[in-house]
């Protein structure tokens, strides 16, 4: 039924302005998401304009003014149909959320007054979420070391997920990596951009997500070899030359080797995870483990990882105070020498 109402409603859209007071509903739709399509990350759009087709141009009647559609009333009327449908809180809320832009756009566009506006986004109260910190999931170094063993050393696939590990990558910016990112001479691999699910390329996640990432000399040695196998040229994506991998297909590999490895089930980003757990039991600063994995501050890293920085800090205070010192432990030197001289 709904897919139906979607469908007679993209029949529908009228061509006629989508600006002023006179405005009607489906040709300033139409108007914003082609705006959005250059305001936003070509993903961020996609969702938006999703939501926009899927729940919004289904629901509103397409003959009526978009004022009328977006008066405080019909809003009202369309979070108590939205809060009926069967979706988790967080979905609601999105499309709530896409509601309140369509709003913003409605004022700039001065098809509703700034009052109006205000009124229609107050009744848009979002729906409450059960607040629960998501458990983090990663792998043990024995457990890492029994997935990538679980590959042939002529899989490709081996590589992927090595670089993937070491670097703690989010897999936008792995699928996004050139061989013009790495460097072997300084050991690094730069993540500048990421790809999105449609193949488009953008920016990181945030400013901090781009930067130099340093590798291992071996991983460096080995990536230059894979590299001259490939015969890659440094326009050549590194996953893999030729051709861009699937997230799908990468997803697919990853869960073929947790069952024949046996290590317990992981999503591809508790990789990173992984090498955040890696990193601290080997008693690696907060502050350079929020380098190594691009955090925005080391309070990211601190709020992601607290849980397991405890058992770290009580072995490095074993480590560094291992006796209660004396009093003369206190004294300057030149002072303990002359006293013990007397």
């Amino acid at each position: 039924m709904e897919e139906a109402l979607v469908r007679d409603a993209k029949k529908t859209k009228n061509p006629v302005s989508s600006k002023g007071k006179g405005a009607l509903l489906y040709p300033f739709l139409d108007r914003v998401e082609k705006e959005w399509e250059t305001e936003y990350k070509a993903q961020t759009a996609y969702h938006k304009n999703h939501i926009v087709e899927k729940y919004v141009r289904g629901y509103f009647n397409g003959s009526k003014s978009a004022a009328e559609a977006l008066s405080q009333a019909s809003i009202a009327d369309f979070r108590a149909h939205v809060a009926a449908l069967p979706l988790t809180a967080d979905w609601k809320n999105k499309i709530l959320i896409t509601v309140r832009q369509l709003l913003d756009k409605a004022g700039e566009k001065e098809i509703m007054g700034f009052e109006a506006v205000a009124r229609a986004k107050a009744v848009l109260k979002p729906f409450p979420i059960e607040m629960r910190k998501e458990k983090l999931s990663f792998w043990t170094d024995g457990e890492w070391a029994r997935f990538i063993g679980s590959f042939d050393d002529s899989d490709k696939f081996k590589m992927l997920f090595k670089v993937t590990y070491v670097c703690g990558l989010r897999l936008g910016e792995l699928l996004a990596l050139k061989w013009s990112d790495f460097s072997q001479e300084k050991k690094t691999i730069s993540v500048n951009k990421a790809m999105d699910n449609l193949g488009n390329i953008s920016t990181t996640k945030n400013r901090s997500s781009s930067a130099n990432v340093s590798i291992p000399g071996w991983l460096a040695s080995e990536l230059s070899e894979y590299k001259r196998a490939f015969a890659a040229s440094p326009d050549d994506w590194i996953f893999f030359a030729g051709k861009r991998t699937s997230r799908t297909t990468i997803r697919r590999v990853m869960g073929l080797h947790i069952e024949s490895s046996g290590v317990p089930f992981i999503r591809f980003h508790g990789l990173r995870h992984s090498c955040a757990s890696h990193l601290i039991h080997e008693g690696m600063s907060p502050l350079l483990v929020a380098r190594h994995l691009r955090h925005s501050s080391v309070k990211e890293t601190l709020d992601t990882y607290s849980h397991l920085f405890p058992g770290e800090t009580s072995n490095m205070v074993e480590a560094l105070f291992k006796a209660e010192p004396s009093s003369k432990d206190a004294l300057p030197s030149e002072m303990s020498s002359k006293m013990s001289s007397k």
